[in-house]
């Protein structure tokens, strides 16, 4: 069961609840499907959550593509992930592990994903991805434009797989790229001004303190 509140009035609420003059508490079912679930909001106005639970990391991404093998090969010689074993889910899929993560790869076509949907990878050598990139040609030079430092002092670049899935690689400090081979890295804050909320966002969360410039 969800505990919600009930912000406003329901027009078949019995005069005694209606006439307290404050949200009423319900106890409602959990929605079995997308129609039930938007037909249960129009009844009870916006649900509020009593207590959230926290979450404790993500354990994969999931992505589509049209020939997963080629994009794995991909994912295997760009980023050193590694194929795990994969359940059988009644279609073909891969699994590829890094860290305690895992990139899950299903058939599909990413075409029809929206145009800036991506995940971020961290990597060991930021350097050496911005050289593939360049050199193989996957580099995305139209969506995201140009390399930027963040005000954190964090760079990303974008890239694409085969299949065309957008993946955002991240640098957590500028100050160690060689100028001579990162060549158009650009601060974000010379294009776009920011305050000092949007000073204090990160890349990295607890990694650094941060101070206002």
């Amino acid at each position: 069961m969800i505990k919600a509140e009930l912000l406003g009035s329901i027009a078949n609420a019995n005069s005694s609840q209606a006439g307290c003059g404050c949200g009423l508490l319900y106890n409602v079912p959990q929605a079995r499907s997308s129609r039930e679930a938007s037909l249960l909001g129009e009844r009870l106005g916006r649900i509020v959550y009593s207590r959230p639970v926290p979450a404790r990391g993500f354990t994969h991404v999931s992505i589509s593509a049209k020939d997963i093998d080629e994009s794995a090969r991909f994912y295997e010689e760009v980023f050193g992930m590694e194929r795990v074993p994969t359940p059988n889910f009644g279609r073909r899929t891969i699994w590829l592990q890094f860290g305690r993560q895992t990139l899950h790869l299903f058939p599909g076509d990413p075409e029809n994903a929206p145009l800036h949907h991506h995940f971020g990878l961290d990597v060991d050598d930021f350097e050496a991805v911005y050289r593939k990139a360049g050199e193989a040609g996957f580099r995305d030079t139209e969506t995201f434009w140009p390399i930027y430092e963040l005000p954190d002092g964090s760079v990303q670049i974008y890239v694409r797989d085969p299949n065309g899935n957008m993946v955002e690689v991240n640098c957590p400090d500028a100050s160690v790229l060689d100028p001579s081979i990162v060549t158009d890295l650009r601060k974000l804050s010379d294009d776009v001004p920011q305050n000092d909320e949007s000073r204090r966002g990160t890349l990295y969360p607890g990694l650094r303190e941060h101070t206002l410039a």
